[in-house]
């Protein structure tokens, strides 16, 4: 049930991505910073961003990135060097 969950709130981050997208690249660049500066009555309105991200990190499930696992030698290393 909770990775249902999260599958649902993935999407919906990703439709909200696309939205967000097509508005930076069809609105013209004034239009933009008058609803900037429309919104900025809200820039003192709920939690930061961190207090945010710190709150629904309980929710979240942790995400390995390694397959140690699977595979003992397994290593991301190589994917980082310059």
């Amino acid at each position: 049930m909770a990775i249902l969950l999260v599958i649902n709130e993935l999407k919906i981050m990703a439709d909200l991505v696309q939205e967000l997208l097509a508005y930076l690249a069809m609105t013209p660049r004034d239009q933009k910073i008058k609803e900037w500066e429309a919104l900025s009555i809200f820039d003192e309105c709920g939690p930061g961003v961190f207090d945010y991200l710190d709150a629904i990190s309980e929710r979240v499930p942790v995400i390995e990135i390694s397959n140690r696992q699977l595979n003992p030698e397994f290593t991301l290393d190589s994917s980082f060097s310059l």
